[in-house]
């Protein structure tokens, strides 16, 4: 790593100094630094040299200990700057970072994936000239050396889905389509077996986390795997996986999978909300319901305890009676049905017949209009509550007037119309007050 520090130096005094340095207490620009290399940049850079690595770790020879200590310097180099991201403002020395990230890249491109042979190499092998020969634009002779290179590792059992890729990208510029078809298809196989060889993998990682997590433990933490990915059925099984294993010694463990199932299925219900909301939305609309099939199959996706059966079931129905060529006539004919039936319940309301036009919106669950008919019937209960809870207080201060038997039995007619409203409607948003007002009918029957 000390053989580039001086080249760093160089660049850092070479950088144009366009913007004053900053004092201590005159920062203009708080945000992380900008370093030239974003997140996707920085894991690309270290995807690469962790092949490369791979590939050296096969080798013997001067030439692949030189090339395997400059890319451990890189790969070194890289956490660095992903750290300082964080904290460096980025008015600071911001021209001299961006110049060294430009000098990383070019390192990186400029190393070669040595051929896989034991012994002495030279450095810049078949590959190396193969790459160059491309960027000058030389794409028949960069496959053709690109390929013997590709051999010799393929010969020491090395093979790469991104070097296969390249050099069909390279046959396709140098118009051997034949060759880039036979190149991809091997970069496909190669692909399928790599996934193949992923699932071997994570089942033998599962088991050696048993063994040395325990298997309450290691089904945590591969709750928490499949958590990262996106996979929150996965990672919902997972987790109640770990709570049956769990031992009297897993007490730790046991805390840890409550408390991150419970966030998850709280997340997992939100979402399911939040998507099927914008599935009964798009469905309400003319088409085309390709987006609203998808976000279906997003919620179909998560926790199914996550997710509210009956509703997700009604939208299914919906969907299919909408995209079926043969039900298309018939499901026009139910929405004219189901509109002119949501029409008799507002005209219910404008009548002031709000019993009637809640018991209409009703009638309409489980229909593409549920979602409209709920929000009316909303407003029509808070309606029908208001005016109830008026007519009780009117009723409360002509018994207060009365004397005797005749002041109890009114009071008492005021407190079962007050408990009515609140037992059939407690939802209503003046339920609060309705029991406020119940609660001081109690008090007057108490004196």
């Amino acid at each position: 790593m000390m053989r580039w520090m001086p080249l760093l130096a160089l660049l850092l005094v070479g950088c144009p100094r366009d913007v004053p340095p900053v004092t201590s207490g005159d920062v203009a620009d708080e945000r992380p630094a900008f370093l030239g290399l974003d997140r996707p940049d920085i894991v690309r850079q270290r995807r690469t040299i962790e092949r490369k690595l791979a590939v050296l770790s096969t080798l013997e020879g001067p030439a692949a200990a030189a090339s395997q200590r400059r890319l451990e310097g890189a790969l070194l180099l890289l956490q660095d700057l992903e750290g300082r991201a964080e904290s460096l403002p980025r008015d600071q020395e911001r021209a001299a970072i961006k110049a060294f990230a430009n000098y990383l890249d070019a390192m990186l491109h400029a190393e070669p994936a040595p051929a896989a042979e034991s012994g002495p190499q030279e450095e810049g092998g078949p590959l190396a000239r193969a790459v160059d020969l491309a960027r000058r634009g030389a794409y028949a002779e960069a496959v053709e050396l690109g390929s013997a290179a590709r051999d010799e590792l393929y010969v020491a059992s090395v093979d790469s889905v991104s070097l296969l890729r390249m050099l069909a990208e390279w046959a396709l510029e140098a118009d051997r389509p034949d060759l880039a078809v036979e190149l991809l298809t091997d970069a496909r196989r190669l692909a399928a077996r790599v996934v193949e060889e992923q699932e071997g993998l994570r089942g033998l990682m599962d088991e050696a986390n048993e063994a040395l997590l325990g298997p309450a433990a290691a089904a945590a933490h591969r709750a928490r795997e499949f958590q990262a990915v996106g996979e929150l059925a996965a990672a919902a099984e997972a987790y109640e996986t770990a709570l049956e294993l769990a031992g009297p010694e897993d007490d730790a463990v046991r805390a840890l999978a409550n408390r991150e199932l419970e966030a998850l299925l709280a997340g997992a219900a939100a979402k399911a909300v939040d998507l099927m909301a914008r599935v009964d939305v798009l469905l309400a609309g003319e088409g085309p319901y390709d987006h609203a099939a998808q976000l279906l199959v997003d919620v179909e996706a998560l926790p199914e305890s996550a997710v509210d059966d009956a509703e997700l079931l009604r939208l299914r129905a919906w969907h299919r009676s909408l995209t079926s060529t043969q039900g298309a006539a018939q499901a026009e004919a139910n929405r004219a049905e189901l509109d002119a039936r949501l029409a008799l319940a507002r005209d219910r309301v404008a009548a002031g017949s709000y019993r009637e036009a809640v018991a209409a919106f009703r009638e309409l669950e489980g229909t593409p209009l549920q979602a409209q008919a709920r929000q009316e019937a909303r407003s029509a209960i808070d309606e029908l509550v208001r005016q109830e809870r008026e007519r009780a207080g009117r009723l409360f201060v002509a018994a207060r007037k009365q004397q005797g038997a005749a002041r109890s039995t009114a009071l008492g007619e005021v407190r079962s119309l007050l408990q009515g409203l609140l037992d059939e409607f407690p939802d209503s948003g003046y339920a609060g007050r309705v029991a406020e007002n119940l609660a001081a009918v109690d008090r007057e029957l108490g004196k």
